[in-house]
Order: structure tokens, then C-alpha cells, then sequence
């Protein structure tokens, strides 16, 4: 499952523009007539509203007072997109959770769009991070897999777990220097993070496992991307900088979120257990 855009856009010329930068693969996209658009936002419920319309018309500010009051009730971003902004307009365009001023470069829509996005599946991330790693830690983790379980039984989205684990790590640390082992760390970390999705979010769950949340992916996905992880980096080389060498064995576990689940835990549980079979 994609993220879902409601895509609200009067100029039907832009409107082509828009679609040929926002890649249908990593989006589902919905095109609404501005008429009909919160009947389509009720339908569709979307992670996100793409409005474009020109608040210098009567008609233009209605729609958006009437969007933005349909994703505020609902907690859903919308980001305008207009051509000009006065003084008048102020107390309105700062409800929006992002404005574009037309002209802007249609090539930034999709960055935009899914930092956006990542904010709204990822609210509890902190700016402490590993030293070594640079990731997460283990109760920013704790927090955001709590916080996912809650928005995919609100929101009705599906959202899986990926947990990886660096074989033996305990007993092969012990025999590495202390910038080998940190070096061994970063690969994992860097490679995972290249390896999945932007709006996937790869956090360190310990010293030598690690975990990756993936927002809208489901049973069916996440077994695409543990057998992806496994083809491509379950045996991992990692040069160090004195020029040798140390191939590291990885293991991936998932699981996807149900709506039988009771608790995240569950879901945690389940990951780890494929992690050792």
C-alpha cells in the first residue's frame, strides 16, 4: 500500500505537470474535480491533500477554507499551491501545513511531499541519535512503534517491522578493535538505510541489532523487502581502513501489523521470532 494523495488542482495544464514528477510507484494518487473534493477526501481518507488553487478568487478561497478545515477535523497535512499570497490571506495560508508560491521547481514536489509525510508517521523521533551510527536508539524505537500500531488502527493503514541482527555480535566484538566494531556498525547502518524506502526508517535497537519500520508496507510487502535484505546483504564485506577485510552475516526477521493484534509488542514478537528460524 502507497501513501494515498488527494490531488485537488484547477489548471488542468498543471495538473499534467504535477503528475509527471510524482512517480506512481511510491504514490497513490487521486484526482478530485474542486467540487467534489471533500466527498472525495471522505471516501478516500488520503495521508495527504494537494491543493492548488488561486486565492485571488472567491472561488479559490472558499475551496481552501473548506479543505483546510476538512484536514484540520481529520489531522490530515495539506500543502496549497498558489499564486500569490497577500496580507488579507495570512490568518489562512498559515493553517496550511506547507505553502508553494507557483513558480517553484515542480522536480522539488516529491522531496517536499515525502519529508512531509515522514514527519506525520514519525512524530516521536528525538534528535539524540547513536554516536556511531547516527540512528535512533532503542526508546525512540519503543516510542515509534507504539505510535505506528496506534495510527494504523486509526487510519486503517497497514505499517510492518523489520528486525536485523549481526551474527554472534557479542562474541565477535571481543576480538575487533574498538573502531573495527564501530566500523562494522556504520556499514550495517548505511547500507540498511540505502537499501530501503525514504519513508522507511531504519533505527538500532541494540549494540548488534538493528530495526526497520516500514509505514504503509504489509504482509506481502514486507516479505519482498526481508528477502530483498537477504539477497543483498545478508553475507556483508566491510573493508576496514587498514585494508583487510570482514564479511558480516546478517539475519532478517518481519512481520506486518493486524488488526488482531492487541499491542505492538505482538508485532515485535513476532519479527524476532521469524528473526531465528
Amino acid at each position: 500500500m502507497r501513501p494515498i494523495l488527494l490531488l485537488v488542482e484547477e489548471d488542468k495544464s498543471f495538473l499534467e505537470a504535477i503528475l509527471s514528477v510524482l512517480s506512481t510507484d511510491d504514490f497513490q494518487i487521486v484526482i478530485s474535480p474542486a467540487a467534489e473534493a471533500e466527498e472525495f477526501f471522505k471516501r478516500l481518507f488520503p495521508d495527504l491533500i494537494l491543493l492548488g488553487t488561486d486565492l485571488s478568487r472567491e472561488e479559490g478561497l472558499k475551496l481552501a477554507r473548506q479543505m483546510q478545515q476538512v484536514a484540520e477535523t481529520f489531522s490530515v497535512p495539506i500543502v496549497l499551491i498558489t499564486t500569490e499570497v497577500d496580507a488579507r490571506n495570512a490568518s489562512l495560508v498559515a493553517g496550511f501545513t506547507e505553502v508553494i508560491i507557483r513558480p517553484f521547481s515542480l522536480t522539488d514536489l516529491p522531496d517536499k511531499i515525502n519529508h512531509i509525510l515522514f514527519r506525520r508517521f514519525y512524530p516521536q523521533i528525538r534528535k539524540t541519535h547513536n554516536p556511531i551510527t547516527g540512528l535512533p536508539g532503542y526508546e525512540d524505537f519503543r516510542e515509534q512503534l507504539s505510535y505506528l500500531f496506534s495510527f494504523a488502527r486509526r487510519y486503517r493503514r497497514h505499517f510492518s517491522l523489520v528486525m536485523v541482527q549481526i551474527e554472534n555480535w557479542t562474541e565477535a566484538k571481543t576480538s575487533m578493535a574498538e573502531e573495527k566494531k564501530n566500523q562494522v556498525l556504520r556499514e550495517v547502518a548505511n547500507r540498511l538505510k540505502q537499501n530501503v524506502k525514504s519513508l522507511d526508517l531504519v533505527m538500532q535497537y541494540s549494540e548488534g541489532e538493528f530495526a526497520v519500520l516500514l509505514p504503509m508496507t504489509g504482509n506481502s510487502g514486507v516479505k519482498v523487502v526481508v528477502r530483498r535484505l537477504e539477497h543483498t546483504m545478508g553475507r556483508l564485506p566491510v573493508k576496514f581502513l587498514n585494508g583487510t577485510q570482514k564479511t558480516v552475516t546478517l539475519f532478517f526477521g518481519g512481520a506486518a501489523y493486524s488488526r488482531q493484534q492487541k499491542s505492538p509488542n505482538e508485532i515485535f514478537i513476532l519479527a524476532e521470532e521469524h528473526l531465528r528460524l
